[in-house]
């Protein structure tokens, strides 16, 4: 039986190790790595702008439609007070202003019904002027 005899320490150089670090990050590829990184970041920036110029374009859309039904309300209010103006030295629609806020001319005769409406000018359509 031969035995291999272990050279002795004198005789071997001891051969620098690299550091353990170095030698693990020399095993991981650091330019893909950073490149999947770069792209996640402008995926994750895309998608948030995406989702941000649909919020307003949604939002937008809204204050739009409420704009223009507000817009054509006061544009009936407008006519409502052109009419209103125009008829002001009108007798007859004085006269039947008169009657739906509940007046009644001097020599009429005012008759009570017990199932009548409760709101006085319950009979006419209302607008409100100024």
């Amino acid at each position: 039986m031969s035995s291999a005899v272990p050279p002795s320490s004198s005789s071997v150089r001891r051969r620098r190790r690299p550091n353990r670090l170095w030698v693990r990050l020399g095993r991981i590829p650091l330019m893909p790595m950073a490149l999947c990184l770069l792209c996640g970041l402008g995926s994750v920036q895309m998608l948030f702008h995406m989702g941000n110029g649909i919020y307003r374009s949604v939002t937008w859309e809204q204050e739009t439609r409420q704009t223009q039904a507000e817009n054509a309300h006061l544009r009936q209010e407008i006519q409502i007070l052109n009419d209103a103006k125009a008829q002001l030295n009108n007798p007859e629609y004085l006269e039947q202003q008169a009657r739906c806020w509940g007046y009644v001319g001097r020599d009429e005769k005012v008759l009570v019904v017990q199932n009548a409406p409760a709101k006085v000018g319950s009979n006419c359509d209302e607008y409100r002027l100024p």
